[in-house]
């Protein structure tokens, strides 16, 4: 059920047919400072794979799911993880320092230095 009234920009809507169609299947999109992470399931669907369970992060996903429903897209809720974390904005912006992140780099000592 949405809980926002809120419809993006036609320049926002053509940001999107772009970047989600040329995305290839398979690929995860984790916008920065999002606290979400979607995967490309097919050509007309995408899946949450992660949610911060932070107000901003879900407000993010809210507005994510609206705009690829205006590009045509689905917007799937399977599977996906919620993440509790005593300081999210850390998590968001130096997620390789958490070792369960999913998209932390396989060596922690390989990290790029802060």
């Amino acid at each position: 059920m949405r809980t926002m009234i809120w419809e993006p920009s036609d320049a926002l809507v053509a940001w999107g047919n772009e970047h989600f169609g040329r995305m290839p299947v398979g690929r995860v999109w984790a916008p920065d400072d999002s606290g979400v992470q979607y995967q490309k399931l097919s050509q007309t669907s995408f899946l949450l794979i992660f949610l911060l369970n932070f107000p901003q992060a879900q407000e993010y996903h809210e507005k994510f799911t609206i705009l690829m429903e205006a590009c045509g897209y689905a917007c799937l809720l399977k599977n996906w993880r919620a993440m509790e974390d005593s300081n999210p904005r850390l998590r968001l912006r130096r997620p390789e320092g958490y070792p369960d992140y999913p998209n932390r780099p396989l060596n922690l000592r390989e990290a790029p230095p802060s």
